[in-house]
């Protein structure tokens, strides 16, 4: 018999990354094999790589982010992310990251989510984020100041969408 049980937080699978060799051949891939379409695609100025990015669905900006690069310890695995309803539970994801020692800690407003980055203990990169009413060509990432209010948050990230 299968167990029921609450889920803390809401958080859920959004999309994985991907680092890879030859990034025209997996975009290819990927789009014939499970008909994804390429929702976005640019230079990431964090990065500095070509970043691709695929869905399925209609109104998910994306299910599977491809990076060109060299793969590194974690193999091609670039992050896990996960979703959660609303930036009070961001907030909590972060200072729960925070009190297990997760490394490299940080949060960024994408137009189209607000995120925040961290390191597991064992070295895999995570994403968890909340989806942003707005749009924005991607990649895009500034730095996000989640200790503001949502308002002010809301109200920046529109202003830098519409600019």
């Amino acid at each position: 018999m299968a167990r029921t049980h609450d889920v803390a937080g809401g958080a859920r699978l959004a999309h994985l990354g991907l680092v890879v060799g030859d990034l025209a051949r997996m975009r290819h891939f990927y789009a014939e094999v499970l008909d994804l379409a390429v929702t976005d695609s640019g230079i990431s100025a964090r990065r500095g790589r070509e970043m691709v990015f695929l869905s399925g669905e209609a109104g998910v900006h994306h299910a599977l982010m491809l990076v060109e690069g060299e793969r590194g310890a974690s193999g091609g695995l670039d992050h896990i992310a996960f979703t959660v309803p609303s930036l009070a539970a961001l907030r909590g994801v972060r200072d729960r990251a925070a009190a297990c020692g997760a490394a490299g800690l940080r949060a960024a407003d994408h137009g189209n989510a607000w995120s925040i980055y961290f390191v597991d203990p064992e070295g895999n990169a995570v994403e968890v984020f909340v989806p942003a009413p707005f749009a924005m060509t991607q990649p895009s990432s500034r730095a996000l100041d989640l200790d503001r209010s949502d308002d002010d948050i809301i109200a920046e990230t529109k202003r830098a969408c519409a600019g």
